[in-house]
């Protein structure tokens, strides 16, 4: 992303994304989590399965555990944003790394 101002602005895409996953996985806090293996490319990240099957990563700081039964301390959503090049988009965080 271009810049970010403040918590709420927009910020102009420097960079397309296609999505990667289409259905990702969506969890409310106490859920139950499936926890798989760690991500060798960025760490702090597991693969998770929830309850209705729907898998993706999930930063380990939101689990309650690393062990392969947990729950969700948080509400999350692995849902990625389609965008193109110059497209503005409105910031939702302030912690943008790795976009």
């Amino acid at each position: 992303m271009e810049s970010i101002n403040e918590m709420g602005q927009t910020v102009q895409v420097r960079r397309g994304y296609q999505i990667q996953y289409a259905n990702p996985i969506t969890v409310r806090a106490g859920e139950s989590l499936t926890v798989g293996r760690a991500d060798d490319d960025s760490p702090g990240w597991r693969w998770c399965r929830a309850a209705d099957g729907r898998q993706g990563w999930v930063p380990v700081e939101l689990l309650s555990s690393e062990e392969s039964d947990t729950t969700i301390l948080k509400d999350y959503s692995a849902r990625e944003l389609q965008v193109v090049p110059g497209e503005e988009s409105p910031s939702k965080t302030s912690d943008m790394a790795g976009c």
